[in-house]
Formats: C-alpha cells, structure tokens, sequence
C-alpha cells in the first residue's frame, strides 16, 4: 500500500464546525484521489455535490486558498515524501503523485520548496550522510577510549602521547623512542589492534584531551588548541567540527561529555 499523502504543504483553519465538517470532507477525498492524473477540480465538486463555482467560492472563503492549489499541496506532499523514503526516478514520481509529466511535477515542486526535486533529493542524502559521518566519528572516539583501558601497552602509549600533547611537532618516530620500539613494530601493533596508524591515534587522543579541557572549562578556545597540540585554534575548529559536526565553543550545547576520559587525572596518578 502507498503512502498517504503528506498534509504538511496543506494549511486549514476552519472557522466554525461547519467549516470543519466540510473541509475534513475534502482533505478526505483530496487525500485518497490526489494521486490519480485526471482528479481536478470537477470531478473534486462531484464529489462534494457541489457545483466548481460554489466549491471554489467555499474553500476560498474557509481558508484563502483555491480548490486547485489544496491538490497540488496534497500531491507536492506526497511527492515530498516518495523524495525522501524511496528510490524511485523523479518521472516515477511524479506519475505516482498525480502529475501528467516530469515538467510539471518540477514546476510546481520549484514553486512550493524554491529547489528542483533532484536538488531536495539530493541534499536530503547529503545532510543523512554528515549525521552518519558524525556519529560514527563520534563513536569510534568513545570505543577507542574504551579500546585503550583493555591492554597495558595501549594505556602505556595513551600516557606517553598525553605527556607530550602540546608538542604539535611530535612525530611517530620520537614517540617510538619513547617507548623504545622501532616506528614500524608501533606500526603493525596498532593497525592489528585499533586498525589505525600511529598518526591517526595521536590526532584521535589529542580530540579526546581536547573534549576534556573543554568539559572541565579550563581555558579558552586558544587555550584548549594549544595545550591539546593543535597548530592553532583554527585547526582545532577544523579538526572538532570535522567528527562532530560543531565547532569546539558548541561544545557544551551539544553535551558530548560522554567522550571525556580522564586522561588528565590518569596521567597524574602516574607521577
């Protein structure tokens, strides 16, 4: 069974139970006939037992619009929705939500959204796939964090990393040093374990004591970029919007303190 038709394009006020009584009457059948390509507005008076005039000069007076404009509503609506929950071609479409060819399917849909059907389309995928995008930034930041507390050497490595955060320069050879193995031993140990590079794990726990700075309000934005071993603060923006879809000073709208471990505490304890 299709779809029925989305009533959001569609704005009526009755202004007494009459009214009401009469337009639940038409959204009823403007509902269930809109899709066909020869229901108009004859055959919507037809069924009301109504003459057009008399049903244009009613639905006019109860809500301001044409008997013609509540169906292209009705159809745009539900055009909207096939855009949104199904794959088929925009000429399928626009058959499927009454209207006689793609051209006037556009038409209208220009008129009421100010895009074309394959631009609403488009960047409905677009935006879907940023959320996905974001979420799973997000969470594989919270499962690296858990990742970490399971083996020694990785907590060993998160400390190390941690203790030299502010260096923006730190490299995956002096970090090797530091824990006295050869860069491509840290290499493979870290692609079996987290599939990540060297590099890709000191980005990730620079974001995560970034997040934490930032959950603990110590410093500024400026603050947090440098201590966190970013370049700049524009390079944290880049960095923190580019997992969470928000720059680093939204932080605290968007809640993440989820993502917080404390790296600061652990190191600490450790001294």
């Amino acid at each position: 069974m299709s779809p029925s038709p989305s009533k959001q394009p569609v704005s009526i006020e009755p202004s007494n139970v009459n009214d009401g009584t009469f337009l639940q009457k038409i959204e009823a059948f403007i509902s269930e006939k809109c899709r066909e390509q020869n229901f108009g507005v004859s055959q919507l008076a037809d069924m009301m037992h109504i003459s057009t005039q008399q049903l244009n000069r009613k639905i006019h007076n109860v809500t301001g619009n044409t008997p013609s404009k509540l169906i292209a509503d009705y159809r745009i609506g539900y055009a909207r929705q096939l855009l949104l929950e199904s794959d088929d071609t925009l000429s399928r479409i626009a058959l499927k939500s009454g209207f006689y060819n793609q051209t006037s399917f556009n038409r209208c849909f220009y008129k009421h959204f100010q895009c074309s059907p394959s631009q609403f389309r488009k960047e409905f995928i677009l935006n879907n796939k940023k959320v996905a995008e974001s979420t799973s930034s997000v969470n594989s930041l919270t499962s690296l964090r858990e990742l970490i507390k399971t083996k020694n050497w990785l907590i060993e490595l998160a400390k190390t990393v941690l203790e030299n955060v502010d260096n923006e320069n730190l490299t995956v050879i002096q970090l090797a040093e530091k824990l006295c193995v050869s860069p491509s031993s840290l290499n493979r140990s870290l692609k079996k374990t987290l599939s990540m590079t060297p590099r890709d794990f000191i980005k990730k726990l620079r974001l995560l004591y970034a997040c934490e700075l930032l959950s603990n309000k110590i410093g500024s934005i400026s603050d947090v970029a440098y201590r966190a071993g970013f370049f700049d603060p524009a390079h944290l923006s880049r960095s923190f919007k580019a997992v969470f879809g928000y720059p680093p000073s939204d932080f605290h709208i968007h809640s993440e303190s989820e993502l917080t471990i404390s790296w600061i505490s652990m190191i600490q304890n450790d001294k």
